[in-house]
């Protein structure tokens, strides 16, 4: 076996193949065993070994043909030239001895040649097929290899981002607990606080009404029956609550007029509603006026022989936009008197009257 012959082995490919199936095979084969196709550094390595050892072999073949190359069994590269040349003289000798014998079968040397010619074939053939199945042994290991890796690295990935969901969640849970717990004390403290000055509110003024001197009558004579309680006793009012001062009349007269001007207030705004109310009435009106004399001048336009079916048509599409519009102008009248009517109940015998000033 020469070396063009080790070379077509190497490929996986039968002595004598024709260049193009050559290139093809090489292509496949960079294909497969490229580098960059490998994830892990050892199989890269052995990648690129067995790149390097195709890429030797193709230029072998590659030099042949473009150099050295005959057609003919006679070439290097065909499969006869596998085993050792016959010799011509024992050829010779045996067909001159054999004689008319001769052209019966092969000879000895024929059939021995054949022999190893087919059992170098299989030999051949069998390395090629175990070649290509180491090949594929090898890929399919370094796919495996590669695919492994990838799901560690992705098993990884999940792992982490599940960990700082987690971290955020309880940092989150955390969180919440600690402003829960923040308002519940702030709102013991302010309780606590309001009833702390209530009570020193009331203490204080036990305090002061002891040394406060009881008015009685100079000219009436000192009564030591027991004082009816006063019919008109002044409510209580909490110390927090009361009207600068202390005097709970000013304290009255001060809620009153703060109710006072509250009435004020909302009679203000129900002369102001009752006033827009009224112009929203006489504005629904006028516009119910219109579209009822728009919508007329169109029906006796309507009864005009002069005018063609297109002008008819058009002013049959306005006269509908019209009604459309009237219908609208009366809904809008029925909302506006039912709400000056809820206003007002001496409507519609007062004429409207603009809105009071502030």
């Amino acid at each position: 076996m020469n070396e063009l012959h080790k070379a077509y082995q190497a490929l996986g490919l039968e002595p004598g193949a024709l260049f193009d199936t050559i290139k093809r095979r090489y292509r496949r084969l960079a294909l497969v065993w490229h580098p960059d196709r490998m994830s892990s550094a050892d199989a890269k390595r052995e990648a690129e070994e067995e790149l390097k050892k195709i890429n030797n072999m193709f230029e072998k073949l590659k030099k042949h043909f473009e150099n050295e190359h005959t057609s003919g069994p006679s070439c290097c590269c065909k499969p006869a030239a596998a085993g050792p040349p016959p010799n011509n003289s024992q050829n010779t000798n045996a067909n001159q001895n054999t004689g008319p014998n001769a052209s019966s079968g092969p000879t000895e040397a024929e059939r021995k040649r054949q022999e190893e010619e087919a059992t170098r074939k299989r030999t051949e053939e069998r390395q090629r097929q175990a070649a290509e199945a180491e090949a594929a042994q090898r890929a399919a290991e370094a796919a495996q290899r590669a695919q492994q890796k990838h799901q560690a690295a992705e098993d990884a990935i999940k792992s982490e981002s599940e960990r700082k969901e987690e971290a955020l969640r309880w940092k989150c849970s955390l969180a919440v607990g600690v402003t829960f717990i923040a308002l519940i004390g702030y709102c013991w403290v302010g309780c606590a606080a309001r009833d702390v000055v209530h009570w020193t509110g009331k203490r204080w003024d036990e305090f002061q009404s002891q040394f406060k001197p009881k008015q009685e009558s100079p000219s009436a004579p000192p009564s030591y029956a027991p004082e009816e309680p006063s019919q008109q006793t002044e409510p209580y009012i909490p110390p927090y609550e009361r009207f600068p001062g202390g005097n709970p009349t000013l304290w009255r007269q001060f809620h009153e007029e703060q109710e006072q001007r509250r009435k004020s207030e909302e009679e203000r705004q129900r002369q102001q509603d009752i006033y827009f109310a009224k112009l929203q009435v006489d504005r629904a009106q006028k516009a119910i006026e219109h579209c009822n004399h728009d919508i007329a001048q169109m029906e006796l336009k309507l009864t005009d022989s002069y005018l063609s079916e297109f002008e008819k048509n058009k002013i049959r599409e306005m006269r509908d936009f019209q009604q459309h519009n009237l219908e609208a102008a009366h809904e809008e009248l029925r909302s506006a008197q039912d709400k000056l009517n809820s206003l007002d109940n001496r409507w519609p015998f007062c004429p409207p009257q603009p809105p009071p000033t502030s």
